[in-house]
């Protein structure tokens, strides 16, 4: 299964984890509600052939920390209030991903990236 993690633009001191599967399509609409997933920034061919690539945005774009930030926080008050067993798991890998943004913060830009 793909997951999302966070890709720096140099190194920050900490490991990024894998931190959530992506194909959920409940999690896919909240992160698209609270734009977390305009932040990614892979370059297409990391994931597909040249082929498949062509014609797509060729470069990585990178954002500053804090838009990715602000994006976690809203998603993660989103999920206030919810127990289930996939939001207390999505609370703690954002938790994850909301510790490594805090880090970069004012130092470093990132992007979000696939591992398929």
């Amino acid at each position: 299964m793909p997951s999302l993690y966070a890709v720096f633009e140099r190194e920050i001191g900490l490991d990024s984890p894998d931190f959530f599967e992506v194909d959920e399509p409940w999690f896919e609409a909240l992160a698209g509600e609270s734009g977390l997933m305009r932040f990614f920034g892979q370059s297409p061919y990391e994931y597909f052939d040249e082929e498949a690539a062509d014609g797509l945005s060729l470069g990585e774009v990178w954002f500053e920390a804090e838009g990715g930030l602000k994006a976690v926080e809203t998603l993660l008050g989103r999920l206030e209030g919810d127990e289930s067993g996939r939001a207390r798991r999505a609370k703690e890998e954002l938790g994850e991903l909301r510790r490594l943004l805090e880090a970069a913060a004012k130092r470093v830009r990132f992007h979000l990236a696939l591992d398929i």
